[in-house]
Order: C-alpha cells, then sequence, then structure tokens
C-alpha cells in the first residue's frame, strides 16, 4: 500500500531534511552516492531508495532518468535528483538562498551530454567532505558548488586572445566548478577554486578558462572571499596521464599569454588526473597527486624530438 504524502515540511524526518541540504551542497545525488556520503552499508540499498521515492512522490525531489555513455539500444537508466519545488520550499524557509533555482519546466527540458562531468563533479566534492574522517587534522571548511558560485560570486574579468595576427582584449565571465576551503588543525586555511575539464573541451576554450582563472585570482577574488591566496586545482576524469600532461602545457601557455608569469603564478596551479572508480580522500588530498606546470624534463624520442616528462609530484594539502 502507497505511503501517505506529506502534508508540508514539518512532517520531514531529521534523515530527509539532512538529504535535501546535501542536495543544496552537491546539486546531483544517486542513491549510491548518497550511501557512500553517509557511510552506509550495501544492505542500506532498499531502504534508501524508499527514502528517495517518497521524496520524489512528495515533490521535495526531482529526478533525472540518465543513460550510462555507450550503454547500446537498451540501456540500463539509473535515476539522478536534484531539488524539486517543495525542497526549495522547505530549503526557503530555513534560511537558504534559492531564489536562482531551476523551473520545473527547465528540468524537463534539461539534457546532460555532459553528465559524466556533473557526477565526476559530486564524486570530488564527496570525497571533499570526507577527508576530515580519514585525516582529523583537517577540516572542511567551506564547500560551494558551482551552481551556488553561479549566483552568489559571478563576476566578469577582461583577458586579452589570440585574433588572427593581433591580440585583443574580450570580457568573459567567471564560474569555477567549486571553491573548496580547507583548514588544518594549526590554523592553517587551504583555499581551492577547482575546475573540472569536459571531455569534450577544445585546446581554445580550455585556455581561455584558464586565462579568466589568472585574472579572477589577481583581480576579484581576494574581495570574494576575503582570502590573499589560493591554488587553482585542475583535473581530468579516468586516469588519463596523456590528457593531464595536454592539460599541464595549456596552462603554461595560459601563463605566457597573461603576462603574469612568475614563480608565483606558476604555483597558483596543480594539475592531476583523477583514479577511475570511487575516489579516495587522502589519495585525492594527501599522495603526490598533482603537478605543478614548467616542472618537466625532455626526454628525446628520436635524433630531434623530445617530448616533456613531468615530473615532482605532490599532495595538494600540506601534512605537518
Amino acid at each position: 500500500m502507497r505511503k501517505r504524502l506529506l502534508e508540508d515540511e514539518s512532517d520531514l524526518t531529521p534523515l530527509k531534511r539532512g538529504l535535501l541540504r546535501d542536495l543544496y551542497t552537491f546539486r546531483h545525488l544517486d542513491v549510491s552516492r548518497f550511501m557512500y556520503l553517509r557511510s552506509w552499508s550495501p544492505r542500506s540499498l532498499s531502504f534508501c531508495q524508499g527514502i528517495f521515492r517518497e521524496l520524489f512522490e512528495d515533490k521535495f525531489v526531482y529526478r533525472h532518468m540518465v543513460a550510462p555513455d555507450n550503454a547500446g539500444r537498451r540501456p540500463k537508466v539509473f535515476n539522478v535528483y536534484c531539488l524539486g519545488d517543495q525542497g526549495y520550499k522547505y530549503l526557503n524557509d530555513c534560511g537558504f538562498d534559492v531564489g536562482f533555482r531551476k523551473r520545473w519546466d527547465q528540468h524537463r527540458r534539461h539534457s546532460f551530454p555532459d553528465w559524466p562531468h556533473e557526477i565526476r563533479l559530486s564524486d570530488f566534492l564527496i570525497s571533499a567532505s570526507q577527508l576530515g574522517g580519514f585525516a582529523p587534522s583537517f577540516r572542511l571548511a567551506t564547500i560551494i558548488h558551482e551552481w551556488l558560485l553561479r549566483r552568489l560570486y559571478q563576476v566578469v574579468v577582461t583577458i586579452n586572445v589570440q585574433d588572427g595576427d593581433k591580440m585583443k582584449s574580450i570580457q568573459v565571465g567567471v564560474v569555477p566548478d567549486a571553491y573548496l576551503c580547507f583548514m588544518r588543525n594549526d590554523g592553517v586555511y587551504f583555499p581551492i577554486i577547482f575546475e573540472l575539464v569536459r571531455r569534450f573541451a577544445s585546446k581554445w576554450r580550455i585556455i581561455r578558462k584558464l586565462l579568466a582563472l589568472i585574472e579572477y585570482v589577481y583581480g576579484p577574488y581576494c574581495t570574494l572571499f576575503d582570502m590573499q591566496y589560493v591554488t587553482i586545482a585542475i583535473a581530468v576524469s579516468d586516469n588519463d596521464t596523456l590528457r593531464r600532461d595536454l592539460l599541464l602545457s595549456y596552462c603554461e601557455q595560459a601563463i605566457e599569454l597573461s603576462g603574469h608569469k612568475s614563480e608565483s603564478a606558476i604555483d597558483l596551479f596543480r594539475v592531476c588526473t583523477l583514479p577511475v572508480g570511487v575516489l579516495d580522500p587522502r589519495q585525492v588530498f594527501l599522495s603526490p597527486l598533482w603537478y605543478r606546470p614548467f616542472d618537466f624534463s625532455e626526454v628525446g624520442i628520436s635524433e630531434t624530438k623530445a617530448r616533456k616528462v613531468y615530473t615532482k609530484p605532490m599532495p595538494i594539502l600540506e601534512v605537518i
């Protein structure tokens, strides 16, 4: 027999209220990622599916039906959830800023050509939120997803780009994929601007984004976040080391074009390729997974050609 609908948000259990807050933070979650976020065992699968089903029926969450890439003619569709109308109403009553939310008809038209990017971004942010459980010396003080940055911290910067034989100045909006700030137990902060490169992004698009991020850091960043320093962390997915090295070369080109080339500008960037599967917070943040532009040696592949081999991997957070 179908369970009764919730009459209002006051009927929400603490677990359901926490789930709605998680969707506000991470934007998109499926059942397996919510279970991982809460450190639940696989035996809780049916219970968790029931929680999402009830919230969907009561319009607290909206459900996307997503098919994996290259899934064939009859793909196995899985459900991905975001906030629905009643969920926004509940969060608005709790004091959250929800004036920018997408309306239902926009959800209906929404497709996911970049779905791997969306879900991998959620994986990275979930991993960041769990680091404190593995490394008690670190605490995640701030986590802001792109969809909140777009509402609260979007700015426009001016960058110089190549236009034929000359350079021209253009204005571009800057919205990173996420902003994180860790605090170590000795009081040191580690702010991070995170950007996950989409699979099909072209070279010119990536370099323009890198130029915009550089101007963002040297311009409005300090005022927006009240921080004097930051690390720009750029990642590619699926353990793709060739694409990681290509991205490092794009960072080098962007630094050269920006006019800010210096040791401090080079030290802004860290680049990695994320491992396949579930992300271990210790591996992502505390192991030598990240590389810096210009830290390479050249290895000869013929008498006239050489290739860059990036060296000196380092963790993105410093452990004392």
